[in-house]
C-alpha cells in the first residue's frame, strides 16, 4: 500500500520496510506492461532493479501512388479515429499506441481508392508503407483537319461538362478525370461538323486525336430583272473574289464555302445598277435570290 515515484535517473526508495515478511511489489507506468511480484526484505539495504517492457507501439510509413511511384502528401491516414496527413515525402506517423490491440486504418486522398484494413501493432516501430490506386486518368490530344492533317485551334473541347479550348498545335489536355466510367465528348469548332462521341478512361495517360470534317455552305440562287422579273444571264456574280455568271436561266452557284463567316456579295451586268449585299453563310444550303435594278 506504499508509493513511491521514481525520480529521473529511475531510482526509488522505501525505508524501514518489515525484514522476513513477503511483500507484494508492483511497478506501473503510462506506456508500459504493469510488473508485480512477491518479495521477501531482509535486514538492511534489499536492490530490486527492473526493466519495464513497454505497452505501445509507433506506426511508420509511406504513401505512394501505385501507378507511378510518385510520393503522395496530404492523404489523410486515419487511426482508430486518430489522424495524421502525410508529408511532401509522403511520410506518417503515430506514436504510443496500445501494443497488441487490433486497429483499424483508413487511408484516403483525392482521385485515389480509399484503402482500409485492420491492423495489430506489436511493441515498437511498426512499419505501414502502402501504395495507394489511382481512381483517375488523363486525358490529351489533338484536333486536326479531317482533310489536310492541318491542326485546328480554338476547337473547344468539352467532357462530361469540362471545357478546354486547343492551342495553336491543335492540343488539348485534361487532367484528373474519374476512370472506368463512360464519359460524353464533344468538340466544336467554326466551320466544322461538331464531333460527338464517349470516352472511358483507364489510368495514367489516355489519348484521344480527333479529326473534324469541314463543314461548308452552299450559296445559290436566280438573278431577275427588278421590273419584269425576267431570269438575267451572263451576271457576274462575286463571293469575296471567286466569280462565277449566271446561266441562260439566271442561276448561280457557289459550293464549299467555309460556314459561319460573312461574305461580300456583288452582282454586276451592264446596264444594271450594281448590288452589293453582305451575307452570312450557313452550313449547308443558302439561298439568295437577288433582282437587278435597271440603270437606264
Amino acid at each position: 500500500g506504499d508509493t513511491a515515484w521514481s525520480a529521473i535517473d529511475g531510482y526509488f526508495e522505501f525505508e524501514a520496510a518489515s525484514a522476513g515478511v513477503q511483500l507484494n511489489i508492483k511497478v506501473e507506468k503510462l506506456d508500459y506492461v504493469t510488473y508485480q511480484q512477491a518479495i521477501v526484505l531482509e535486514v538492511g539495504e534489499n536492490s530490486f532493479n527492473h526493466a519495464l517492457v513497454p505497452s505501445v507501439g509507433n506506426l511508420v510509413g509511406y504513401i505512394t501512388d501505385g501507378y507511378t511511384g510518385a510520393s503522395i502528401d496530404s492523404a489523410i491516414v486515419i487511426l482508430d479515429g486518430d489522424t495524421a496527413w502525410t508529408a511532401v515525402d509522403g511520410y506518417f506517423e503515430f506514436e504510443s499506441a496500445s501494443a497488441g490491440d487490433q486497429f483499424n486504418i483508413k487511408v484516403e486522398k483525392t482521385y485515389y481508392i480509399t484503402h482500409q484494413e485492420v491492423i495489430v501493432l506489436e511493441v515498437g516501430d511498426n512499419d505501414y508503407n502502402l501504395a495507394l490506386s489511382p481512381n483517375h486518368g488523363d486525358l490529351m490530344g489533338y484536333v486536326t483537319d479531317f482533310a489536310s492533317g492541318i491542326p485546328l485551334d480554338t476547337a473547344l473541347v468539352i467532357v462530361d461538362g469540362d471545357t478546354m479550348e486547343t492551342g495553336l498545335d491543335g492540343y488539348y489536355a485534361f487532367e484528373n478525370i474519374p476512370v472506368g466510367e463512360q464519359l460524353s465528348m464533344k468538340v466544336v469548332r467554326t466551320h466544322y461538323a461538331d464531333y460527338l462521341g464517349f470516352v472511358e478512361l483507364e489510368m495514367g495517360e489516355n489519348v484521344a486525336n480527333i479529326s473534324l470534317s469541314a463543314n461548308p455552305g452552299v450559296l445559290k440562287g436566280f438573278i431577275r430583272d427588278a421590273i419584269t422579273t425576267t431570269l438575267l444571264d451572263s451576271v457576274n456574280v462575286i463571293l469575296d473574289g471567286d466569280t462565277v455568271m449566271t446561266a441562260i436561266d439566271g442561276y448561280y452557284e457557289f459550293e464549299n464555302v467555309m460556314s459561319g463567316d460573312q461574305y461580300a456579295l456583288r452582282a454586276q451586268k451592264s446596264g444594271y445598277v450594281n448590288y452589293n449585299e453582305w451575307i452570312l453563310i450557313e452550313a449547308g444550303i443558302n439561298v439568295m435570290d437577288i433582282d437587278l435594278v435597271s440603270s437606264e
